[in-house]
């Protein structure tokens, strides 16, 4: 039996060793937790973050993430690596949970799921932590961690209302707070809140130890001061950056900002900007970002007021490897512009062209590059037509000098052979001497032609793309664009007529001269076919001047030049009218006069001096045509008859053909109509608005312009621009003979463009006889597709059966919803638009096209 003393001093004792072995347990559990899992689970997220963060790429052009997190399929390669640092933090949870460990292996496994690229799941787990381990040290950094992910969601208003959570928190961690601000200026990074940001930064970049990290911050910090024209602070933020000797590309492109961010004004910054661009010419480490250096430099040259030094060192922009496209495409605009701005065409056209074929469609100057490289196009046509031809009559007219240009051209044709012979002799020499082995092992033709030589052929086409772009092989590349065709050719009927002039015919059966012989006219009636083409050069390229370009002095004088190099040309009484509407607008009244009394003196009765007499013409498509000239007259009633037997295409077709050979007739506002409304029956409404503003712009105060005006209202109150009341219900009709077409409603989101692509290429294929159209317009706030020129209503059920019947069709066009498809007629889509409610004619179209 036990002493009584003993189990008393038992009882005592006996806490304290239950306090002992919880002691031990709990130091045993963090100790395996910690060394055991933790660590190396920590050792392959960490590896993870860093290998993401080094294979990020920064695009300096906009202002850089603070969290340089690489794309959900870029981390997807971390997975295994993440799954086993998972596997390790769970087993802390499971085997150790009384460890001190478990909610930092919690927060630990929600940056592993970040790391594997499962965004959602490391929400889940950061929300987890958040809501079981209040207050601590854990949860509040995965609130930090939950605001960045928002963030690389996009979701931030979801960011910035948790942000503001954490900042009104008075308990926060004084260790958590530099990345609290971090995490708060990228959500105002992110809202375009750049002030707000910037006072984050400037709080938190002083106590960043991370060296990665605070080059980072000052990098981004630099850039919001440049974006709030805190210029200063920019550029003294980015020298900081220098200074910390970081990464080559942080380095280069703080250097780059700061040359780029000085003020234009000061001669003095501009000059130091310039020699700082210099010397990083002189680093052979900046070799593939020469292109940039060069554009910048061009730039600061122009602002010097130094257009010479600034076209060389574009040029030498364009000629330097390693260029982007939006480089190129900026370099090409700014020796565009140089030209334009100096009136040199040729050289202006050459650049915008290139520019045209590299500028981004997301450019803001994408749609101004595009219309001036048209309208330089149809400029360079005209001038080089006229003085390729005008040589040509030079050389047909004089005898001599046609034979000494010709003997010329021959012997600068044999230097260039013979310079390729040697050429490609050297090569070969070469070629000999790196692999004396006999035969022809490198498969080179045995020709006189250089270029059958590859690596030559290589060389000289990569030069030339580096410095003009991908071009087709064609004539006179540098100066037209590939949809530009300069000359028409030649009908081989006129041609074999062409070479019955004895001379010629004579002069063609010398081998050696005969291809110069070629276009040259030698019968009358080429000379004066080449002089009508001439002449109709002369105009065209006079009206490009003043309607496109503005620039009435120079369309005046190539008119001048016109009516004295041709009298008598079929162009004369249109150029005397544009020539007194010039003389108007400059207020230069005895040339109007002047002007006038000619085109009285030609036609009396000419509607050419009622309008520029200001008097009210015939404007009406109604109303007979002016009988003052009848070819006009004819051409006109042609068009009106197509439209009126509904062939829309050939009013085109024709039109366009009259524009050329009638360009600036007195009733061109009535050609300018019909084409708008044959437009608007073909289904293509945008172009249709386009083409009627332009009426009402070139053809103010007449009654077609104020019909087009009304149009033009009608359309606004579609767009939901301007209110009217909504259209009566129970409109629409169903007219079994009317015009009908198909219509898809797409989702906002959806790339119409692939819809398109889609439809145009399975008309292409299975419709091909059946001429479909494909464009698109929009009901409401709704985008959709339309189908139109179905020759019947049955033909227009049978297609949309057949799309219901291909759901690999259907699929591609990846459309997650129902496809909502319709048909209709012309005059109900024209309530449908002024409507703008889709339920509405959805009942009426179940209702009246029931399909199978």
């Amino acid at each position: 039996m036990f002493n009584k003393k003993f189990i008393i001093a038992i009882i005592a004792f006996l806490p304290y060793y239950i306090g002992a072995q919880s002691w031990f347990s709990k130091t045993w559990h963090n100790s395996v937790s910690h060394y055991n899992y933790y660590y190396n689970a920590n050792l392959l997220v960490e590896t993870a973050k860093n290998d993401a963060f080094d294979g990020y790429k920064d695009n300096f052009k906009t202002v850089l993430s603070l969290y340089p997190t690489p794309d959900e399929s870029a981390l997807k390669g971390n997975a295994s690596k993440m799954d086993e640092a998972i596997k390790k933090l769970s087993r802390i949870i499971d085997k150790h949970s009384i460890s001190k460990w478990v909610d930092d292996s919690y927060l630990l496994m929600g940056d592993a799921r970040f790391f594997k690229g499962d965004f959602y799941s490391a929400i889940e787990v950061y929300e987890y932590v958040i809501s079981n381990y209040k207050e601590s040290l854990a949860a509040q950094q995965a609130e930090i961690n939950l605001i960045t992910t928002y963030i690389k969601l996009g979701k931030n208003d979801d960011a910035e209302a948790l942000y503001n959570k954490l900042k009104a928190k008075k308990n926060l961690s004084k260790k958590l707070k530099v990345q609290l601000d971090i995490a708060g200026a990228a959500v105002h990074i992110a809202q375009n809140k750049y002030p707000m940001a910037i006072k984050l930064l400037e709080e938190a970049i002083p106590k960043i130890k991370n060296k990665n990290q605070k080059i980072r911050t000052n990098f981004v910090l630099a850039q919001l001061y440049i974006l709030t024209k805190n210029n200063d602070k920019g550029i003294e933020t980015y020298q900081k950056v220098v200074k910390l000797n970081p990464k080559y590309e942080f380095a280069f492109n703080a250097k780059l900002n700061i040359a780029k961010a000085i003020n234009i004004k000061n001669k003095n910054e501009v000059k130091n900007a310039i020699t700082l661009l210099k010397s990083m010419l002189n680093d052979d480490k900046n070799i593939d970002y020469f292109s940039e250096i060069y554009y910048e430099l061009g730039n600061l040259e122009i602002a010097n007021k130094n257009e010479s030094n600034a076209i060389e060192n574009y040029t030498k922009s364009l000629r330097s490897l390693g260029g982007n496209s939006e480089i190129k495409s900026s370099t090409y605009l700014a020796l565009a512009e140089i030209y334009f701005k100096r009136q040199d065409y040729l050289n202006a056209q050459v650049y915008y062209d290139s520019a045209a074929r590299t500028v981004e469609e997301s450019n803001p100057n994408f749609k101004t590059i595009q219309a001036r490289n048209l309208v330089l196009n149809e400029l360079i046509k005209h001038l080089v037509n006229i003085k390729e031809k005008d040589s040509l009559l030079l050389l047909s007219e004089n005898e001599k000098l046609r034979e000494k240009t010709i003997d010329k051209l021959i012997k600068e044709e044999e230097n260039r052979v013979e310079e390729e012979k040697r050429l490609l002799e050297s090569q070969k020499n070469q070629q000999n001497f790196n692999n004396p082995t006999n035969g022809n092992p490198s498969g080179i033709v045995n020709t006189n032609f250089p270029f059958y030589n590859q690596a030559a052929r290589t060389k000289g086409l990569q030069d030339f793309r580096r410095v003009w772009g991908d071009r087709k092989h064609m004539e006179y590349w540098a100066i037209s664009s590939n949809k530009t065709a300069f000359y028409k050719e030649v009908n081989e009927a006129q041609k074999e007529n062409d070479y019955g002039n004895e001379e010629k015919d004579k002069l063609m059966k010398d081998d050696k001269r005969k291809k110069y012989y070629e276009n040259i006219p030698f019968s009358k009636a080429d000379k004066e076919k080449m002089k009508k083409e001439i002449a109709e050069s002369y105009f065209l390229g006079a009206n490009v001047y003043y309607q496109n370009l503005k620039e009435p002095e120079k369309a005046q004088k190539m008119l001048e030049n016109l009516n004295k190099l041709y009298p008598n040309n079929s162009f004369q009484i249109n150029s005397w009218y544009l020539l007194a509407k010039i003389s108007k607008e400059k207020n230069d009244i005895p040339k109007y006069d002047y002007y006038m009394d000619l085109i009285y003196k030609k036609d009396s009765t000419s509607s050419f001096l009622k309008i520029l007499d200001q008097k009210e013409g015939s404007d009406s498509i109604n109303k007979q045509t002016p009988k003052t000239d009848s070819e006009i007259e004819i051409a006109y009633k042609e068009v009106y008859t197509a439209y009126k037997n509904k062939q829309f295409d050939e009013v085109l077709k024709l039109k366009g053909t009259f524009d050329i050979k009638f360009p600036g007739n007195p009733i061109q506002i009535n050609f300018d109509y019909l084409e708008a409304l044959a437009i608007a029956e073909k289904g293509d409404l945008v172009l249709f608005e386009k083409k009627l503003a332009a009426i009402v712009e070139t053809y103010p105060n007449t009654e077609i312009a104020n019909q087009a005006k009304e149009t033009i209202r009608r359309i606004k109150i579609k767009n939901g621009e301007i209110k009217e009341e909504v259209v009566e219900k129970g409109l629409y009709e169903f007219n079994a003979n009317a015009d009908h077409f198909y219509f898809l409603v797409v989702p906002k989101g959806v790339d119409l463009t692939k819809i398109k692509i889609a439809f145009l290429n399975r008309n292409k294929t299975q419709y091909t006889e059946d001429g479909l159209r494909v464009s698109n317009s929009i009901i409401g706030d709704q985008q959709i597709l339309i189908v139109n020129n179905f020759k019947t209503l049955e033909i227009l059920k049978k297609y949309i059966q057949e799309i219901q019947k291909d759901p690999k069709f259907i699929e591609s066009l990846g459309l997650i919803t129902t496809i909502e498809q319709y048909i209709i007629s012309k005059e109900n889509f024209t309530i449908l638009l002024q409507e703008k409610k889709l339920s509405d004619y959805e009942k009426f179209h179940n209702k009246s096209y029931p399909i199978n």
